[in-house]
């Protein structure tokens, strides 16, 4: 796991709230957020607080998202989809959102893992008598890289009947 630094408090004044954002935030297409940051705080300095939280709640996601947070399939599309978000709400949903793809792909990946083991358990019971038959003989009377050959030929021969 990414040892990833915490970030600081937000500071009150739009303009320290500024510089410390400018040289703390990485993620991608933050530069463009911090540049309409400083040009609506130009125009409506008493609006700039939100668009300046919503740039900081970004990088505490992609902050956490480095630390591995979430590794379900996909995570990182959703990750994508979040930091085009432009409200605090649409933020906020998009978090949830990745908190419970994780919560879901958690749950259900025991039942992934014995999926998987009654599949192999199945393709072993399914092979028939004359193959396995083969594969051991193989296996006991020639050298391992024949039997290896002839190992494949007859899983081969199991999954075309």
């Amino acid at each position: 796991m990414v040892q990833v630094q915490r970030l600081r408090d937000l500071p009150g004044n739009p303009v320290a709230a500024l510089k410390y954002l400018s040289s703390s935030v990485t993620y991608r297409g933050s530069r463009g957020n911090l540049a309409e940051a400083r040009s609506e705080y130009v125009r409506y300095p008493s609006l700039v607080h939100d668009s300046l939280r919503v740039i900081y709640d970004k990088e505490k996601l992609y902050r956490s998202a480095k630390t591995g947070l979430w590794t379900y399939p996909g995570w990182r599309v959703d990750m994508s989809k979040a930091l085009r978000s432009n409200s605090k709400r649409s933020l906020e949903e998009a978090s949830g959102q990745l908190d419970r793809n994780q919560e879901l792909d958690d749950a259900l990946a025991h039942g992934v893992l014995s999926g998987l083991g009654t599949s192999l358990k199945s393709c072993v019971l399914n092979i028939s008598a004359v193959t396995w038959l083969v594969i051991i003989s193989a296996a006991l009377l020639l050298p391992i890289s024949m039997s290896g050959a002839l190992l494949i030929c007859a899983l081969a021969n199991t999954y075309v009947y």
